[in-house]
């Protein structure tokens, strides 16, 4: 998460479209999760935003839009037989 704004900046100087989808998971896979999406242009400050939460997952990349469209196929585990 530190590393992220000096990774979008250096990807934004390459010529990475400013739109590019950027998402942040945290506590994935749990009942707690949190996901926060936003775009490469937007992503320095997400840091921030998530102060120290433990372990999260950034996704950058066209993947992230994939997220909308297969959230109709979620499936949520309990754990029960």
């Amino acid at each position: 998460m530190s590393r992220l704004p000096e990774i979008s900046a250096a990807l934004l100087a390459s010529g990475v479209s400013a739109e590019l989808p950027v998402a942040i998971v945290n506590n994935a896979t749990t009942p707690q999760q949190r996901v926060f999406v936003s775009t490469l242009a937007k992503s320095a400050w997400m840091p921030r935003f998530w102060g120290s939460a433990r372990r999260p997952f950034v996704a950058i990349g066209e993947m992230v839009r994939l997220r909308e469209a297969l959230s109709p196929f979620a499936i949520t585990l309990t754990g029960e037989g």
